[in-house]
């Protein structure tokens, strides 16, 4: 290799140590707020550290830290609502709500969000839900929409997420920085409901700065179904001052600064040699 670029987690430590034996130009991208530990660890003998949000840049004992961004797919930009809504077989003239809970659903925002169907139902009685459950939690979820006599699509997992953030109107979501990054890039207010148990709560670090910046509402996972229901209705009718919040906090081209960044540093390396 010409240089090492690590991502964060454990395994990526190995490759940084062995490519500073080497003698080779050493980098580290974090997306979240509260950096992770192995990025923590690792910081102070890299050249070069990439943050995906302003917040984590004092938390590292490096100054040579600079924002790119989080690399989004290109499949997350310039997204079609009605396209989106005809792949997905949604309704395009109704409003969506798009429910997840990370690759692997979350079963006390399922919990959550289905306790709050009869507030929707009566603020929103054209609403229709694509709710990705995660594993196991399918045929449950399905009957409980069925006694709430409400309109769902529901899936365990789904492959075709850009289709998913395109198709809805407001998301009811986790806090994971990708995730996040997604949303902006997609335009897409999001309800989020960060993971307690997260490493150093960096989800609600993560939410907190979108909350902030007006793209999204924070609520704990223990609210009450009925507030929940009413954040929903409100994030509705401020839909288009958060789509352009969330225009601010997109950053596109992230995937481009960073390779820009390495391959400048190992321009430099071989000059110096």
């Amino acid at each position: 290799p010409n240089a090492v670029l690590a991502m964060g987690g454990f395994t990526s430590s190995a490759p940084i140590l062995l490519g500073r034996r080497d003698g080779l130009p050493t980098f580290l991208h974090e997306s979240n707020a509260i950096p992770g530990r192995a990025n923590r660890l690792l910081a102070p003998i890299v050249d070069e550290i990439f943050i995906g949000l302003e917040e984590a840049r004092n938390r590292f004992l490096n100054t040579h830290a600079i924002v790119t961004g989080t690399p989004v797919r290109a499949e997350f930009i310039g997204l079609d609502k009605a396209n989106c809504r005809t792949r997905l077989g949604l309704d395009i003239r109704r409003p969506v709500l798009l429910v997840m809970g990370g690759s692997q659903g979350a079963r006390s925002i399922n919990d959550l969000l289905l306790a709050a169907l009869p507030g929707l139902k009566r603020a929103r009685p054209d609403l229709q839900l694509l709710h990705l459950t995660g594993e196991g939690e399918t045929e449950r979820v399905r009957r409980v929409y069925e006694r709430a006599g409400m309109g769902a699509t529901i899936h365990e997992f789904l492959a075709d997420m850009p289709a998913a953030l395109g198709a809805a109107d407001i998301a009811v979501s986790r806090a994971g920085a990708s995730t996040l990054a997604e949303l902006a890039a997609a335009r897409l207010p999001a309800l989020l409901l960060p993971y307690s148990a997260a490493a150093d709560d960096h989800q609600r670090h993560n939410a907190r700065g979108f909350e902030a910046a007006g793209g999204a509402i924070v609520m704990e996972q223990t609210e009450s179904p009925e507030r929940l229901a009413c954040s929903i209705e409100r994030m509705f009718e401020k839909s288009q001052d958060m789509r352009m919040s969330l225009a601010r906090l997109d950053t596109p081209g992230a995937a481009g600064r960073v390779a820009a960044r390495v391959l400048a540093g190992c321009y430099s390396a071989r000059q110096n040699f």
